[in-house]
């Protein structure tokens, strides 16, 4: 039975992130590496990954080179730094690896509607109801400012490894 799998923010090949977000790396070869063999440890080819954006630096090429090293298939919400995706070839989405999601995704797990989004909302449908909120971009910055029932899935957030919808919904439904 395959799983579901959140993260964001890899960055792949953008060597500012390892100063900008302190990652443990010496370059962008080395961080694509920790990242890759940190998503392909826990996610199996027939899985599942909902990616909240910024997955890769560069041009498209560098980015499909990289996206078809991981294993799974891909739901993909747009990041800001995700402009390689204006030149991604067709065969990418048609092949069934990659697909593009709106900028908002409600998503639903254990009969609970899960808001996906690459940035944190403030409110969104549901809120005061049990909905979740999942989002990336802040790369852990705001986590005094997090609002209950909501999660940065980003990997300097909640480490390397792409998270498992369960343990995402178990910790969430922790929250006071």
């Amino acid at each position: 039975m395959s799983k579901v799998f959140i993260t964001a923010d890899q960055h792949f090949n953008h060597q500012r992130m390892i100063v900008l977000a302190n990652r443990p790396a010496r370059n962008a070869a080395e961080m694509d590496r920790l990242l890759r063999d940190s998503w392909n440890a826990v996610v199996r080819p027939n899985d599942l990954v909902y990616h909240l954006g910024d997955l890769a630096w560069g041009t498209a090429e560098e980015a499909c080179n990289i996206i078809l090293q991981l294993n799974g298939t891909i739901k993909m919400i747009k990041g800001n730094h995700d402009r390689w995706l204006k030149n991604a070839p067709d065969e990418l989405f048609t092949s069934g690896k990659l697909e593009l999601l709106p900028d908002l995704y409600k998503l639903k797990y254990n009969s609970t509607s899960i808001w996906l989004c690459h940035y944190p909302l403030r409110c969104w449908e549901g809120n005061f109801k049990g909905a979740m909120h999942l989002y990336g971009h802040v790369h852990g910055n705001i986590e005094s400012e997090r609002l209950p029932r909501s999660m940065d899935v980003g990997v300097d957030a909640a480490g390397p490894y792409p998270l498992y919808i369960g343990d995402i919904w178990t910790k969430i439904n922790k929250d006071p």
